[in-house]
C-alpha cells in the first residue's frame, strides 16, 4: 500500500521518540560530565583569566615583550588541555548517539515511514528525533551551564577568601 501525502504520526511514536531523545541527551550529558572533569575545566578557566588578566595589565604598563611571551607560553598548555578535555566526550558521545540514530531509532521505526508530524515543516521519524534531541540538547546545555557558572563563582569566591 503506497500512501501519499501527510499522514500525522501517532502520538505513541512521538512519545517513544521524546523518550528516546530524552535518554540519549542524559547519556551525553553524563559522558561530559564523566569524561569531561567540569571541575578541572573551571580551574583551567579560571587560570587563564587570571592569567589573561596579568598580560592586559603588563600591557598597559608597557612591559618587556619577553615578560608578556612567558605569560603567552603559560596560556598555551592550559588552552590545550581544555581543548582536550572538551573533544574527549565527543568520542564516546557520537558514536552513541549515531547508534541511537541508524540503530535504535532507525531499527524500531523503520515501517513508520509514512508519518509525519507538523513541526514547522512536516517532519518523519527521523527528523524528529533529530530536533528532539536538539531541544532537550539545548535545554539541559543552559540549566548545566548556568549550574557549572554558578559552581565557578563560588570556587573562585572561595579562592579570593582564602587569599
Amino acid at each position: 500500500m503506497v500512501v501519499t501525502g501527510v499522514v500525522p504520526m501517532p502520538f505513541s511514536v512521538v512519545v517513544i521518540l521524546v523518550i528516546i531523545g530524552v535518554f540519549e541527551v542524559a547519556i551525553s550529558i553524563l559522558v561530559q560530565r564523566k569524561v569531561g572533569n567540569p571541575k578541572r575545566m573551571r580551574e583551567i578557566q579560571i587560570k587563564m583569566s587570571k592569567v589573561s588578566k596579568d598580560m592586559k595589565e603588563m600591557m598597559k604598563s608597557k612591559a618587556s615583550q619577553e615578560s608578556i611571551m612567558q605569560k603567552q607560553r603559560e596560556i598555551m598548555p592550559l588552552a590545550n588541555e581544555s581543548m582536550k578535555m572538551s573533544l574527549k566526550p565527543m568520542l564516546i558521545i557520537l558514536p552513541f548517539f549515531m547508534f541511537m540514530y541508524y540503530g535504535v531509532v532507525g531499527i524500531m521505526l523503520k515501517g513508520w515511514s509514512m508519518y509525519k508530524i507538523n513541526f514547522i515543516v512536516p517532519l518523519g521519524y527521523e527528523g524528529f528525533f533529530i530536533v528532539s534531541v536538539f531541544i532537550l540538547g539545548l535545554i539541559a546545555g543552559i540549566s548545566v551551564s548556568l549550574y557549572d557558572r554558578k559552581k565557578m563563582k563560588e570556587e573562585r569566591e572561595a579562592v579570593i577568601g582564602s587569599t
